[in-house]
């Protein structure tokens, strides 16, 4: 196994070091302010990755495929995180994105299997897919300024019961459209719509086929 420790680097270029079997530890130096697309892809030993403060874009697939990759601190200048940029991270437990992140994009975290804590900050858009697959997620708040939940957002997320749309003043959440299937195949029975929404696409609450209800 290796260890990696990055500096005095602005960028990380795409593919960089993507299918890197043996690389296990990674140091990123303060500077550094983007990481390209599928840089380190499906790097297997990979378990533990931190952002240097001035980290500001995550490429599509950077991180995908990275079995191992068990935390993953997102930083505080963030703002693009890439489609796909944990897909498959099976491992990856907890996600806290930092306020300056504004939306989640087309399976971003899609099965990470382990994942049972998510804090989405102050996205306003939830891509298609974007949690699809994430078997331990029990619960998630969807922030007030979100308006767009996409298809297949929480599909397959089998654990999931409780899910919280803005806060209790319904009137407060942006919410107005709900994707197909964005809570199929889950353990969600009912939820609260905020007084916004003016779209909810079919088959979007619970497990297939059981009847599962809607508080307008």
């Amino acid at each position: 196994q290796r260890q990696m420790c990055i500096r005095d680097r602005v960028s990380i270029g795409n593919e960089a070091f993507g299918d890197c079997p043996l690389l296990a530890t990674l140091s990123l130096g303060e500077g550094l302010k983007s990481i390209g697309r599928s840089a380190f892809e499906n790097c297997i030993a990979l378990t533990g990755v931190s952002m240097p403060a001035d980290m500001e874009s995550i490429g599509a697939l950077a991180f995908k495929g990275c079995t191992k990759l068990a935390s993953a601190a997102l930083g505080n200048s963030l703002t693009l995180l890439g489609d796909s940029a944990f897909y498959g991270c099976s491992a990856l437990q907890s996600v806290e994105l930092p306020v300056t992140v504004s939306s989640v994009g087309t399976r971003t975290f899609a099965g990470c299997s382990a994942l049972n804590a998510v804090g989405l900050g102050n996205v306003s858009a939830i891509g298609e897919a974007a949690f699809n697959g994430c078997a331990a997620l029990t619960e998630i708040a969807i922030p007030n300024g979100v308006e767009t939940l996409g298809n297949y957002a929480f599909y397959g997320c089998s654990s999931l019961a409780t899910v919280t749309l803005g806060t209790q003043e319904r009137s407060s959440s942006s919410l107005k459209t709900i994707g197909d299937y964005a809570f199929a195949e889950t353990a969600v029975k009912s939820v609260v719509l905020p007084d916004g929404v003016s779209t909810v696409s079919y088959t979007h609450l619970g497990a297939h086929e059981t009847s599962q209800d809607l508080v307008c």
